[in-house]
């Protein structure tokens, strides 16, 4: 074996597991920095130590739009304020920005970031060239897609319009003093509204899918859910019928918007497309459902899901439960293979005597 990629998606890094004065921050998703740590040291040695290995970042490796600025979460993010938010996730993580540093000290090791519709501030040039001065080696940035040796890579996002970047306006600048993030809606409605419900259930975007959570709500927990629609009603009416410049809306997406009736939906018959479109494609990674899943179709071409690294609570009947499962794809080039192998893993790591049972 000579080469090896390792894809991983839906991490979302924030501050760090502690604030600054060692209080917990309930808007922290990713405690699993040792796990991961591990991870990259486990593909750095042993039968991995002479190969060429890239780690791949498939989207939300970070979640920057739950990550305050001097006390206050902004919608409206420039540059300036994006590289701040980023400094932020990387002191809040600093032992595992030290290993991604050690991980691209060697030459044959790069790192990859895709983007995700809740890390859209790496979109800048100034947070890439932090990313790449803090981690050194091979840095490499993706926009929406990654794609190579038959193998198509992509957060997912793009499928849903609630979470749908403009690619063609990544970036409003007309008649502002600086050029802002161009956010998709749901990326507005979790800054402006779902960090301030996080306050008293941290759990409020940990259960999938959401549908049922809401439904789940009204027979269990009626003022929230009667708080939460409402706000999502006029925020919405707020947000897509009112014309500003410092957001892009349509009526086309408006409509979209309205006709999607539910969140991280399976996204295997999006695969399904894009292999119909491009009959030289083997296999599809996606993220951003927080579900890992795996299918194949005719040819044995193969989609993945890496899932998420974070708990998640399902009420799916398939999947029901409270649980966390470190899943990713390693793409693995063996000599004399007709293509790369592709397998779903669940990450183990080390044993633990304990946990902490707040994360």
């Amino acid at each position: 074996m000579k080469k090896i990629k390792v894809v991983i998606s839906d991490l979302h890094l924030g501050k760090g597991k502690f604030l600054p004065n060692g209080t917990l921050n309930v808007l922290e998703q990713f405690d699993g920095d040792e796990q991961l740590i591990e991870l990259l040291q486990y593909y750095s040695s042993g039968e991995f130590q002479n190969c060429d290995v890239e780690f791949i970042a498939n989207g939300d490796f970070f979640d920057t739009i739950q990550i305050d600025y001097k006390g206050y979460f902004p919608d409206v993010i420039t540059e300036r304020i994006s590289k701040e938010k980023m400094k932020g996730a990387i002191n809040g993580h600093r032992k595992l920005f030290d290993a991604f540093k050690e991980f691209n000290g060697d030459q044959r090791h790069a790192i990859t970031f895709l983007t995700g519709n809740h890390d859209p501030d790496i979109l800048w040039d100034g947070v890439r060239s932090l990313l790449r001065e803090t981690i050194g080696g091979r840095v490499y940035f993706h926009n929406i897609s990654y794609e190579f040796d038959g193998i198509y890579l992509e957060h997912g996002n793009q499928y849903e319009a609630v979470n749908k970047f403009e690619t063609k306006h990544f970036f409003l600048s007309k008649d502002l003093p600086e050029p802002i993030l161009n956010l998709p809606w749901a990326s507005l409605f979790i800054i402006n509204y779902l960090t301030k419900m996080k306050r008293t259930r941290p759990w409020v975007d940990r259960v999938r899918p959401f549908r049922l959570m809401l439904r789940w709500a009204f027979f269990n927990d009626l003022i929230f859910f009667f708080n939460a629609v409402s706000k999502m009603i006029f925020y919405f009416i707020q947000t897509r019928f009112r014309s500003t410049k410092t957001r892009y809306t349509n009526l086309k997406t408006t409509f979209k918007i309205l006709k999607e009736i539910t969140l991280f939906e399976d996204m295997t018959h999006f695969a399904k497309k894009i292999f119909d479109s491009n009959p030289d494609l083997n296999a599809i990674i996606f993220g951003h459902t927080h579900v890992h899943a795996y299918s194949q179709f005719e040819n044995a071409k193969e989609y993945f899901n890496t899932g998420t690294w974070n708990s998640i609570t399902s009420l799916q009947i398939d999947s029901y439960g409270h649980y966390r499962h470190c899943t990713y794809c390693l793409i693995e080039y063996k000599d004399g293979a007709p293509r790369p192998k592709i397998s779903l893993k669940e990450w183990k790591g080390k044993w633990r005597e304990t946990i902490d049972v707040l994360s």
